[in-house]
Formats: C-alpha cells, sequence, structure tokens
C-alpha cells in the first residue's frame, strides 16, 4: 500500500505537467518493485508457513490451521501487489470511475463467495466451507 501511495503522488505530480512518459517510468518501477515484493511474501508464505504462523502463536492447532489458509491466501499476494499498483494510477491520472468500478464490483463477487462457503459449510462439509473461506479471502484482497 506504501509503495502504491507513492507511486500514486509521483503519478498525480507528473500528471499535473502532462509528462507521460515519466509516468510510465515511475509505474514501470513501482510495478517491478511490488513484483519483488509480492513475490517475496508468496514464497515465504507458500513454502514456510509454519514459521510464519510461528511468530503469532504456540498452539500447534493454530499453526495447522493458519499454515493451510496461509497457503491458500499466498497466491493473493501476487496478484494484489500489481493490482494496488494499478488502481493507484489509474486514481492519480484522473479516471477513477473504472477504480471505482472495480471496486464496487469486488464486494459483490465477494458477497456471492461468500453464499458459497455458507452453502458449503451448512451441507455438512466443514472441509469445504473452510477451503472456501480461504478463497474467499484471497479474493477480496484484489480491491
Amino acid at each position: 500500500m506504501g509503495l502504491a501511495a507513492g507511486v500514486g503522488i509521483l503519478t498525480a505530480q507528473y500528471w499535473g505537467k502532462q509528462d507521460l512518459m515519466t509516468i510510465e517510468r515511475v509505474f514501470s518501477i513501482g510495478c517491478t518493485m511490488s513484483i519483488i515484493i509480492s513475490t517475496i511474501f508468496f514464497v515465504i508464505s507458500l513454502l514456510m508457513p509454519d514459521h510464519l504462523m510461528s511468530f503469532f502463536t504456540n498452539d500447534d492447532t493454530l499453526i495447522r490451521y493458519g499454515s493451510s489458509f496461509l497457503r491458500v491466501i499466498s497466491f493473493s499476494y501476487l496478484i494484489s501487489g500489481i493490482s494496488q499498483m494499478y488502481f493507484s494510477v489509474i486514481r492519480s491520472m484522473e479516471n477513477a470511475r473504472v477504480s471505482a468500478w472495480i471496486s464496487s464490483m469486488c464486494p459483490c463477487i465477494e458477497h456471492s463467495l461468500e453464499c458459497n462457503k455458507y452453502f458449503n459449510t451448512l451441507s455438512g462439509s466443514a472441509r469445504k466451507g473452510y477451503r472456501s473461506r480461504c478463497f474467499l479471502d484471497s479474493s477480496g484482497t484484489y480491491r
């Protein structure tokens, strides 16, 4: 978020000057940094979720459930880093309508997935409901 905010501020400044080449360069640098940071968090969350969870709790049950949750949600780190960068640049270039539309659609999609989670949980399959919850959390991070 901080990286996206910084890129958004620089984009707004250069948009005022109508310097599109510099905006492209700032956006490119921001996306590159975002991909690097997102990949680091993705790899750590995917390959070492037990170690990551042990920073927050000593309870083996919480570590086990949290680790499986982190494995599922780790894929969202790759997409959310880039999407936040795009949203920040779009908003800074006086084109907030696209960003607002996407941000408005995310809760609708999230609500549909929430209904799916409850359906799976109520149908007696708690494991499906748990996996659905992980997917739901990872899909809601893109707004």
